[in-house]
């Protein structure tokens, strides 16, 4: 029986699997282009973002859905929000 890790176990370090560095700052680059073949809700989605510069929860109340599921269509698609951000 192996004994659950507690938030005391382990030494003031980066939390393991992370690599110890922090996310990077502003967008990390320019959207990627859409894709010749992208479904329609892709295409919407990457337009939606775009006018919202990145902005997840204008993007979502724009097209009336919940943050945690444009973020769930983003995945779908392979749509990274932050490449939306000035």
């Amino acid at each position: 029986c192996r004994r659950r890790r507690r938030p005391h176990d382990r030494a003031d370090g980066p939390r393991p699997g992370r690599g110890g560095r922090p996310p990077p700052a502003g967008g990390g680059g320019a959207p990627p282009p859409p894709a010749e073949d992208d479904p329609p809700e892709a295409a919407e989605l990457r337009q939606v973002l775009a006018e919202a510069q990145g902005d997840v929860a204008a993007a979502a109340d724009t097209l009336g859905i919940s943050v945690s599921q444009l973020y769930r269509r983003a995945r779908k698609y392979r749509i990274r929000p932050a490449h939306f951000r000035p």
